[in-house]
């Protein structure tokens, strides 16, 4: 078992120009512990530099501001992501319009106990203020981002050339894992929090223009119904198979025999249209099968991965009413939001009000469905990068030293390096965590944590987030 008065395997050392870190709304984004394989393979070092890239693009700090080699965005303190709130306390300090309290606000709500915002020097950087206002006006004039396009094919490039990983040696597994993250994936995660911050200021001046009309419905209403959003793709293909299954007695029939396999007896039938319909399910995992309900664990089922999944999905809407198909429903919904559009415009009171209001509504038509390509291009790739590492899981599992696949995320990515060298051996320190990250849960988890505090030691009371109300209490001690 994990001794929970220890720190956990990937804890990160905290900065401490920017001391404060922050559970905020990343308790209800990661939950749980992070696996070693997650952090050190996907989400740490490889995230904390795409972010950094993208302050400095976005213009809020210069690159000597942080750590080199180190994470300052993010961090894993006993087993937990944090995110630091003093970056973002001086994002707000230098960011036009807004200030660390709203920063606060955004990350923590209203709570009582949250840490206040205390003036550094160098937290003021005027010239920094002036590049993040070139950004906010590049931002708003709503230019065609074809860039993303072109990611998106290069991603779908990586998936369709992707070699037979059964045939790989371990050591060209890793190669493999190495290229599509260097030089696919970590440009376009730098790309998509670049997005994220440019969406934010988009939905921010829109519910400033709607503020007027004290509706709060109305952002939400006017932020849906667009219909070239990619993450509205998988749902549309799998509403036409499950059609396919639902007009043919064939498939009808396969379908009703149970979810067991489902798949192989499928591929096995002759019949025209039940062959038709294997093929289109293969191709709808060539585009799609990287999708999951944890889509930036290490190892999630993913569709691809788990193909029952879908089939599952696709078995729930064969029995759905012909008039529930999502493209008639979304072509209401972009009616719909159209004519709330004209509708807020006739109740806006002057011209600069209607014209905040429609360059608002330009920006959130544009970086709304940018979000969401990037999200699926990001996705994707993220998936080719981890199919090389299930591969070698899969390898280990037969020679003895995991029992799952899944028990890889036990290990950091420098781990899996040393197994594969040794794949006779269990010596590795990994082999003999738990096979979870929760069954290994360190248990410490503050809403906040400040490097000038450490180490401390005592005990503590938590409230529970809110999606998890009520009070526990126990020991903590950090290094």
């Amino acid at each position: 078992m994990i001794d929970i008065d220890r720190p956990w395997v990937v804890d990160d050392p905290l900065s401490t120009r920017y001391p404060v870190y922050t559970r905020g709304n990343v308790d209800e984004v990661t939950p749980d512990v992070i696996s070693p394989l997650q952090w050190t393979a996907f989400a740490g070092p490889i995230s904390d530099r795409a972010w950094k890239r993208a302050l400095v693009e976005f213009g809020a700090f210069e690159e000597n501001e942080f750590r080199p080699g180190l994470q300052d965005i993010q961090a894993v303190v006993h087993g937990y992501c944090y995110i630091n709130l003093s970056v973002q306390w001086v994002f707000g300090v230098r960011m036009p319009g807004t200030d660390p309290e709203a920063m606060s606000r955004e990350y923590l709500g209203t709570r009582a106990d949250a840490p206040v915002y205390r003036p550094r020097p160098g937290d003021e950087a005027p010239h920094l203020t002036a590049r993040m206002q070139r950004s906010i006006e590049r931002t708003f004039q709503a230019i065609p981002r074809t860039d993303l396009e072109e990611d998106a094919r290069r991603a779908r490039k990586v998936r369709l050339e992707r070699p037979d990983l059964g045939r790989l040696s371990d050591r060209e597994l890793m190669a493999r894992y190495r290229t599509v993250i260097d030089e696919h994936y970590g440009p376009v995660v730098t790309k998509h929090f670049l997005l994220v911050y440019e969406s934010s200021l988009a939905t921010g001046l829109l519910g400033a223009a709607l503020e007027p009309l004290a509706d709060d419905t109305l952002r939400v209403r006017l932020m849906s119904g667009w219909g070239n959003v990619a993450s509205a793709a998988p749902a549309a293909a799998l509403w036409a198979l499950g059609r396919e299954v639902a007009d043919s007695p064939e498939l009808t029939a396969e379908f009703d025999a149970g979810a067991e396999g489902l798949w192989n007896r499928l591929r096995s039938r002759s019949e025209p249209h039940v062959r038709a319909f294997a093929r289109g399910f293969e191709d709808f995992l060539v585009e799609f099968g990287s999708r999951a309900t944890q889509e930036y664990e290490a190892m999630p089922q993913t569709w691809e991965t788990h193909p029952s999944i879908p089939l599952g999905i696709i078995d729930r809407l064969r029995l759905q009413p012909a008039d529930h198909d999502p493209g008639p429903q979304a072509a209401r919904l972009a009616r719909e939001r159209m004519e709330l559009a004209d509708d807020v415009r006739s109740r806006l009171a002057d011209a600069q009000a209607r014209e905040t209001f429609d360059t608002a509504l330009r920006a959130v038509e544009l970086h709304l469905p940018a979000r969401e390509q990037s999200k699926t291009t990001m996705v994707r790739l993220l998936h080719e990068a981890r199919l090389p590492l299930r591969e070698i899981a899969a390898r280990q599992v037969a020679l003895g030293n995991l029992n799952r696949v899944e028990d890889i995320i036990m290990l950091t990515l420098d781990e899996v390096g040393e197994l594969i060298e040794k794949p006779s051996s269990r010596s590795t320190a990994g082999c003999s965590r738990p096979s979870s990250p929760r069954s290994g849960s360190p248990g410490w988890r503050p809403a906040s944590a400040n490097w000038s505090t450490m180490p401390w030691t005592g005990s503590w009371t938590r409230r529970g987030p809110r999606t998890s109300t009520g009070w526990s209490a126990g020991r903590s001690r950090a290094r």
